[in-house]
């Protein structure tokens, strides 16, 4: 989430970066908020926060050497009015990344219960046994 917000607000001419510098400003914390929502809806959120004129202004003021005074608030209040994706829809596609994730299904399992997956992977390995030969 944090690429996608990067990559979003980069698109609009400006550098994250120099957003980064206000102390009231913070990237990590929109990615946090934005999880459910896609990246559609977190381009939308940046579209309505920053229209082209308000662009404008926030690189003259960064031209100038002062800070963009922009504030997590305002990429929040935005993002409040967009579609949130329900937690069924969520837990839907959580379940399909993490299958699409190599490792990530055994990872999830050995957090939940560490000894049913153990005893799963001896399960596998007594199976795999050499073949009597036929005589």
């Amino acid at each position: 989430r944090l690429l996608i917000w990067k990559h979003y607000i980069n698109r609009t001419s400006l550098d994250s970066s120099d957003l980064a510098a206000n102390k009231k400003f913070s990237l990590s914390i929109l990615a946090h908020i934005s999880s459910g929502y896609s990246a559609g809806n977190i381009r939308n959120a940046i579209m309505m926060t920053l229209p082209d004129a308000k662009v404008e202004n926030l690189l003259k003021e960064v031209d100038v050497g002062r800070m963009p005074a922009l504030t997590t608030n305002d990429f929040v209040s935005a993002l409040s009015k967009l579609p949130f994706m329900f937690k069924e829809d969520y837990g839907s596609f959580v379940g399909y990344m993490i299958k699409q994730i190599p490792g990530e299904v055994d990872r999830r399992k050995l957090e939940a219960n560490p000894e049913a997956l153990q005893e799963e992977k001896k399960g596998k390995k007594g199976k795999k046994g050499k073949k009597k030969k036929k005589k």
